[in-house]
């Protein structure tokens, strides 16, 4: 599949040192050759064309053999990739011996808080990679997304679920639901084209005589029927995936370790199995166990805390904006609470053996009441469940939150502002 080419729809409103460099970049076919442009465009100061860094990219990633690492760094230099700086990096992986890393890029490009969204080129280069992984679940994402963006009807896009879903299922079944309404298959072997016969010998299964547009739509209602639309975190792709915490590579996650590199450490974590310091302001402490602390972790979608309370100790009101929470109480009585999107409280005193649970996102808190000290385990349903401490959050924010803003959200002076934000601040 010929990606299209915007960029030279502009080359027409660059300088003229970028339509040369763009018109040397057509006949560039060696990793050298590309340095050296490269080299030129930063020497006259090009570097930041969109144009040329895009086109640079587009090279790097698809046309020049083995220059996949050098698109990469090209890619993370992008303050504001566009689409098309996406699907370079996207399709140039699905098309590597590292397929996954396509499926990562794809990922983030979705949680990138851009305008850049995924369009049929997006979805058909990371549907090849899919394919090639075999990741069923995440076809199953994808199409999910597909619908939401509005390509269900989009011919190559539909092309390609079809046959990605086929090399991963046994869709004769699905199939043969429709056999009694169609006769002729000659204009969907028309839609899917020559070239895809994987598709054309799956159609054939049965016989058709539907308009385009119809088989399309049927196709579609029958995939939605067979996947439920998921916007989950995507499922574990490989037996395990190890974070590289120290990579440069920023991803919606973390980047695998080479699995010649892994050990039983990078999945052990002794951290939990003693109550830790509550000597502090608020008389408590929280001791996680993410994957931060376990790189084994990684695309597992858990992660636990131990937390300890000394007497009268309270883990302050807070949330978990990725995760929801259920805690265990190991030792001691607890006053536990987390109040509603309606600014209701939602509270209850629990002891030794019992379990208490909190929604993802809401604002919620444990208070030891008692004479003696406590400790819970919390488990979340994430790898990284974040902690936003809503004190903390508003008094001890850098840059800080203006004065203006607090003294209006919570009806008081200035002077009550700052004395609450010198509570807050570091201790010397």
């Amino acid at each position: 599949m010929q990606s299209p080419e915007p960029l030279l729809c502009i080359v027409g409103q660059t300088s003229a040192a970028a339509k040369v460099i763009l018109r040397i970049l057509q006949g560039c076919n060696s990793l050298q050759r590309l340095h050296k442009i490269h080299a030129h465009v930063i020497t006259t100061g090009l570097q930041h064309h969109p144009a040329i860094s895009s086109k640079l990219l587009h090279f790097c990633a698809i046309s020049v053999s083995g220059c996949l690492s050098y698109a990469q760094l090209l890619f993370h230099r992008l303050q504001n990739p566009l689409t098309q700086d996406w699907n370079s990096i996207i399709r140039g992986f699905s098309d590597s011996p590292s397929p996954l890393s396509a499926i990562f890029y794809y990922n983030a490009m979705v949680s990138a808080a851009s305008d850049s969204r995924p369009d049929t080129f997006t979805f058909s280069f990371v549907l090849k990679a899919c394919e090639r992984v075999k990741a069923q679940s995440k076809c199953k994402e994808v199409h999910g997304f597909v619908i939401r963006c509005g390509y269900k009807r989009d011919v190559v896009v539909c092309t390609n679920l079809i046959r990605t879903l086929h090399n991963q299922l046994d869709i004769s079944s699905h199939l043969n639901t429709i056999r009694k309404n169609v006769k002729n298959d000659a204009e969907f072997q028309l839609l899917t084209s020559d070239r895809d016969q994987v598709v054309v010998d799956a159609v054939k299964q049965i016989n058709r005589n539907l308009t385009m547009a119809a088989i399309l739509a049927l196709f579609v209602m029958t995939f939605a029927a067979v996947f439920a639309t998921s916007v989950a975190d995507p499922d574990l792709l490989q037996d395990v995936c190890v974070a590289e915490l120290k990579s440069a590579v920023k991803l919606n996650g973390f980047t695998c370790k080479d699995i010649a590199n892994i050990t039983s450490e990078d999945f052990f974590f002794a951290g939990l199995a003693k109550p830790g310091p509550t000597n502090n302001t608020f008389g408590s402490l929280v001791t996680g166990a993410n994957v931060e602390k376990i790189p084994g972790l990684n695309t597992l979608g858990v992660s636990l805390s131990r937390i300890d309370y000394a007497p009268g100790g309270l883990n302050p009101p807070h949330t978990h904006p990725r995760a929801t929470e259920i805690v265990f109480v190991l030792e001691g009585e607890l006053d536990v609470g987390f109040i509603t999107t309606s600014n209701v409280l939602i509270s209850k005193s629990i002891k030794k053996g019992e379990i208490f649970v909190f929604p993802k996102g809401l604002v919620h808190f444990q208070k030891n009441n008692g004479k003696d000290t406590a400790a819970v385990i919390a488990a979340f349903n994430s790898q990284l469940p974040g902690t936003q401490s809503i004190g903390a959050t508003l008094f001890a924010a850098k840059p800080e939150v203006p004065d203006n803003v607090l003294t209006k959200a919570f009806q008081v002076g200035t002077k009550e502002i700052e004395k609450i934000k010198s509570r807050f601040a570091p201790k010397k």
